[in-house]
C-alpha cells in the first residue's frame, strides 16, 4: 500500500486552491482520501488503479456521443430518412474505435 502523506501549502496558495483540485483529482479516481486513527486530518494517497480510473474517465465522452449518434439515427428512421449521411456513420465508426482501443488499456491496468 502506497504511503500517506500530508501536503503542506505552498507560498501564495490559498488552502482553497489546493482543496479545489485535490477533490478535482480524487473525482477522477486518482487519489483516496484517508484518515489515520487518533488523527483528524485528512490524507491522500495513490487509488488502487489510477491508470484504469482515468481512462474510464477519458471514455465518457466518445460513448455519449455514441449514445446521441445512434439517438440521432434512431429518430432519422423513424422521421421516415431510409439511409443515413455517410458522415454519420463516419462519425459513430470514429468512436468506436476510439472506445475499441482504450478498453483492451483499461481491462490491463484495472
Amino acid at each position: 500500500m502506497p504511503e500517506t502523506t500530508s501536503h503542506p501549502r505552498k507560498a501564495g496558495q490559498t488552502g482553497n486552491d489546493r482543496k479545489v483540485r485535490e477533490r478535482f483529482i480524487e473525482q477522477k479516481g486518482v487519489l483516496e482520501r484517508t484518515a489515520l486513527p487518533g488523527n483528524r486530518q485528512d490524507y491522500l494517497r495513490l487509488a488502487e488503479h489510477p491508470c484504469a480510473a482515468v481512462l474510464a474517465g477519458a471514455l465518457v465522452r466518445p460513448r455519449r456521443a455514441r449514445s446521441t449518434i445512434a439517438t440521432t439515427a434512431e429518430a432519422l428512421s423513424a422521421a421516415g430518412q431510409a439511409t443515413l449521411d455517410p458522415r454519420l456513420k463516419t462519425f459513430d465508426a470514429f468512436y468506436a474505435t476510439i472506445i475499441g482501443s482504450q478498453e483492451p488499456t483499461i481491462s490491463d491496468h484495472g
